[in-house]
C-alpha cells in the first residue's frame, strides 16, 4: 500500500500546476450547494411527519394544507 501511495504521489507531482489548479477547480465546483428554495423547518416537518407515519401506520398522513402552504411559500420567493 505504501509503495501504491509513493508511486501516486510522484506521479501528481509530475504534473503541471496549471493543470493540477484546473482539476482543483472542477473538484471544487462539484461540492453540493444547497438552495433549494425550501426553508430547512418546512423539510424537517414532513420529515418528522413522515417517520411518525412509519411508527404509526394506523395515523393518517395528511399534508394537503402544509403542501399548499410550501407551494405558496416557494413561489411567493421566486
Amino acid at each position: 500500500m505504501e509503495n501504491n501511495l509513493d508511486s501516486l504521489k510522484s506521479k501528481i507531482n509530475s504534473l503541471p500546476a496549471e493543470f493540477l489548479e484546473m482539476i482543483s477547480n472542477y473538484f471544487e465546483n462539484l461540492e453540493p450547494k444547497k438552495n433549494t428554495g425550501i426553508c430547512t423547518y418546512q423539510i424537517d416537518e414532513v420529515k418528522e411527519r413522515l417517520e411518525f407515519h412509519r411508527e404509526n401506520p394506523k395515523s393518517r398522513l395528511d399534508f394537503f394544507e402544509n403542501i399548499k402552504e410550501l407551494e405558496h411559500s416557494l413561489y411567493a420567493s421566486l
